[in-house]
């Protein structure tokens, strides 16, 4: 018995709008502006998106989450799926810490080079994430606390881009033996329960 495939279309639907003093966002400072025209003094953890096109000029905003005055919980694909329906290809994070202080967590940094990896594989640039704070804010581009430190348009290698996270993260290189068998010609084989007696 055939099945009948169900048929979507995706539509992108607009839902109110915000006010930002310039047409174009090419500063973590006047990402800041916009977040707090839009946010206001929150009580609670929110993290906003802010879409651009390739000339830094404002496609959208997009609320990704609304937390608890410590937690929040956000992953790529809710950054993303608005990013590619208004067809931008660079976005910038923000969110706020509500007891004042801009300081990245390490869930912070942790959830920034995860998106970042996730933005390299479709294309779209995450230029900054930004930590507001009351009254002050915290760059990640800007403190060079981001994977992606140089120009956020420089082709990496996956070599490069291992080796960066393996530095941040302090972990040593998983890849390291694989790489060292490939190189002397050798590769790597499953150990058969005859070869360990």
């Amino acid at each position: 018995m055939p099945y009948r495939i169900p048929a979507y279309r995706v539509q992108l639907v607009r839902d109110g709008s915000g006010i930002a003093p310039h047409k174009r966002c090419q500063t973590a400072a006047q990402a800041v502006e916009v977040f707090r025209d839009y946010v206001g003094d929150a009580d609670r953890e929110h993290f906003l998106a802010i879409y651009l096109d390739a000339l830094d000029r404002l496609i959208g905003l997009n609320e990704v989450a609304i937390g608890t005055i410590n937690l929040l919980h956000v992953t790529a694909r809710e950054i993303f799926k608005p990013a590619i329906l208004c067809n931008a290809t660079r976005v910038i994070l923000l969110h706020n810490h509500p007891s004042g202080q801009p300081e990245p967590s390490s869930e912070d940094l942790a959830l920034t080079r995860g998106i970042e990896l996730a933005g390299m594989l479709m294309d779209i640039i995450v230029l900054d994430h930004v930590v507001v704070g009351h009254p002050g804010w915290v760059s990640l581009r800007e403190t060079d606390q981001m994977l992606l430190t140089a120009d956020p348009e420089e082709d990496l290698t996956p070599q490069q881009i291992d080796r960066r996270m393996r530095h941040m993260l302090g972990v040593p290189g998983w890849r390291n033996r694989r790489t060292k068998a490939v190189k002397s010609g050798k590769t790597a084989r499953p150990r058969k329960a005859s070869d360990r007696s």
